[in-house]
């Protein structure tokens, strides 16, 4: 790192530790990769689903096994509202599967398996959540968040907290504080408004994700370097 020209990084929470090696340390984020909806659906307009993406093989890593529990909660309390999570994998299916029967909650979660048509699925769900225990910068909760989607998400090492602000774009919750995520949860299924406040809000704060954005960073660096 020390002979590099410059460093770049995903996010701030990367920053401190490379400058030590490299005083040129650029955060320099993946651009999303669906265009931010023109016209975005509010709560009236969405299903009462509360959607998770991410591989089912990372089961541990994308919090998938605890998000089960949560669903326990979430079922009891709001019961029209379901799950769905969407992703490939066969490693984490019959872990998860397992944990469904157990805890008896087989008519509130759906495992969708792999999907080609992700914006068209968000563009409909009610709530996005992202339960990772670690994360780079989630890519899932830009593409949610362009596409208008409540989201709700731990403060987990790292990207949301550079994603989300807090209460304005989204709900950032303490990593792996279970408890508060279900209160979190619950806050945003029983508020339209708050759901509809996140839906106007979040697609106009992603402007530093957008591809223009991005590569004008890219050729600024390129440009100081050469």
């Amino acid at each position: 790192y020390p002979m590099a020209s410059a460093v770049t990084v995903l996010t701030q929470f990367d920053l401190p530790y490379f400058q030590k090696k490299n005083r040129r340390t650029v955060v320099m984020p993946n651009p999303y990769s669906f265009q931010v909806a023109s016209r975005v659906s509010l709560s009236d307009e969405r299903k009462k689903e509360v959607m998770a993406i991410g591989n089912l093989n990372r089961v541990h890593h994308k919090g998938f096994d605890n998000l089960m529990d949560i669903v326990k909660e979430i079922s009891s309390m709001h019961p029209e509202w379901k799950f769905v999570i969407v992703g490939a994998g066969n490693g984490g299916r019959p872990q998860l599967e397992a944990r469904i029967k157990e805890l008896g909650i087989s008519d509130y979660v759906t495992l969708m398996g792999f999907r080609k048509d992700i914006k068209e699925l968000l563009s409909r769900t009610g709530i996005y959540i992202l339960p990772s225990r670690f994360e780079g910068l989630p890519m899932t909760l830009l593409e949610a968040m362009s596409q208008g989607v409540p989201c709700i998400a731990y403060d987990c090492i790292s990207g949301p907290g550079d994603i989300i602000r807090d209460g304005e774009t989204g709900l950032l919750i303490e990593n792996q504080n279970m408890d508060e995520m279900i209160k979190g949860l619950s806050q945003l299924i029983q508020s339209p408004e708050l759901r509809d406040k996140f839906s106007q809000n979040a697609p106009g704060s992603l402007e530093k994700y957008s591809i223009e954005k991005v590569g004008a960073k890219w050729e600024n660096l390129i440009e100081q370097i050469t």
